[in-house]
């Protein structure tokens, strides 16, 4: 797998610690891990849909690039991370508001405070994933967010 730059996405080479483009230091970490698929798709088509791009990851506005007749691959791409997206955030909501009602019935506000805010951090990781989404389709790069790769098929692999 490429090891890539996470701020210009420049390829590092494996004996480097800093990118030879910007000179930012090389982090190994669960975000510079994940499947990089730009390569895959025409440069064209990555120029013109970022909009459609960047809306995929702003929960119901995914329809508009899922259901546009102007999608390309690479739209449908992100479309699909931003619909799966947006659907684990909903089911998340609704799981929180029952557990966090079940925790105020069972042991009171005092408790819930300290136990629903572990609650919160689920739902924080999801917006820092939609974050991550639109970071990625601003700048033009087809790269998998951490766990998406379960619903992509193995032909999208390198």
């Amino acid at each position: 797998m490429k090891r890539l730059c996470f701020r210009c996405g420049a390829e590092v080479p494996a004996a480097e610690e800093k990118c030879p483009v910007c000179g930012k230091k090389y982090r190994d970490n669960f975000i510079t891990r994940t499947r990089e698929l730009t390569d895959s798709y025409d440069p064209a088509d990555i120029g013109g849909g970022r909009f459609l791009c960047v809306l995929s990851y702003l929960g119901a506005l995914v329809l508009i690039p899922l259901l546009s007749i102007k999608s390309t691959d690479y739209v449908k791409f992100h479309a699909k991370q931003g619909l799966i997206l947006t659907i684990a955030t909903t089911v998340y909501v609704v799981i929180m508001n029952v557990v966090s009602y079940l925790i105020r019935a069972a042991y009171g506000n005092y408790v819930f405070v300290f136990l629903g805010l572990g609650l919160y951090a689920g739902l924080f990781y999801l917006v820092f994933l939609s974050v991550l989404g639109v970071i990625y389709a601003v700048r033009g790069r087809a790269k998998l967010l951490p766990g998406m790769s379960l619903f992509f098929r193995a032909d999208t692999e390198e």
